[in-house]
This record gives structure tokens, C-alpha cells and sequence, in this order.
């Protein structure tokens, strides 16, 4: 798939999973501005360069029209361009993955290729977090 004119729209389910360091936020925190003036950034037209930069999978189009992060309760994105390549499924609650039929296949389409690594977004900051790898063939 291919970015199809896609926008954020109300869906701010990154500000909570990213970390950005212009404003002090740490990740899997909820960010000081989501929800200043409604859904989104309150600060949007003077946001920082990682907030400006950053494009989920489903925002590049990736995934089908109806992923929006903030429908499957899960930010899913490919890994940094550091080390192994990996789908990164970051869930906002625990069991997100497990009761939610779209994420898990989203995961099996992907898994054949790369690995699939599942955290919760609280954990980002924890650097003995639990998180889940699925690989090709269970």
C-alpha cells in the first residue's frame, strides 16, 4: 500500500507512545499538549521535529484505511533503521494484542518476513521491559 492522502485526523495515539526530548516528554506517556484545544496537538503548528516527522505505518500506508492507530489501540510502525529489522506493535493497554483479531493478523501478514515484537506503550522507558516476539512459523 502506498500513502493515500492520509492524515492523523483525531487519532494522537503517538504523542502517548513517543519520546521527545524538546519537551521533556518521555515515551508511553501522554503528552502535556494532546487534548489542549480537542482531539490532537495543541501545539501542533509549532511542534517539535520528531512529532513532525514521525509517520506510522498505517499513516504511510501501510495498513488497510480503517487501522488508524487509535482504532486498533495500537501504534504499529517498522523498526529504527538500527539494528534488525522488525514490526514494532506498541499496545496502549495490556492484551490489546490478544483480543484483537485485526492486530494479530496484521502480525501473521508480517511475521513470514520479519519479526514481530509486541510492548506495551507504559514500558517504553523501562529498559528490562517485557515485550512478545513472534517469528515465522510460531
Amino acid at each position: 500500500m502506498k500513502d493515500e492522502g492520509r492524515s492523523c485526523g483525531e487519532c494522537d495515539l503517538c504523542c502517548t507512545v513517543l519520546r521527545v526530548d524538546a519537551l521533556g516528554k518521555l515515551g508511553g506517556r501522554r503528552c502535556t499538549h494532546q487534548g489542549e484545544a480537542g482531539p490532537g496537538c495543541g501545539i501542533y503548528a509549532t511542534r517539535p521535529g520528531i512529532c513532525r516527522a514521525y509517520r506510522c505505518l498505517w499513516l504511510q500506508g501501510g495498513l488497510r484505511p480503517g487501522d488508524r492507530p487509535d482504532r486498533l489501540g495500537a501504534v504499529i510502525d517498522l523498526s529504527p533503521r538500527e539494528g534488525p529489522a522488525y514490526l514494532g506493535i506498541r499496545q496502549l493497554r495490556e492484551g490489546t494484542f490478544d483480543s484483537s483479531p485485526r492486530l494479530r493478523e496484521i502480525a501473521d501478514s508480517f511475521r513470514e518476513t520479519i519479526p514481530v515484537r509486541i510492548t506495551r506503550a507504559e514500558d517504553a522507558e523501562n529498559a528490562s521491559r517485557p515485550y512478545r516476539v513472534l517469528l515465522p512459523g510460531g
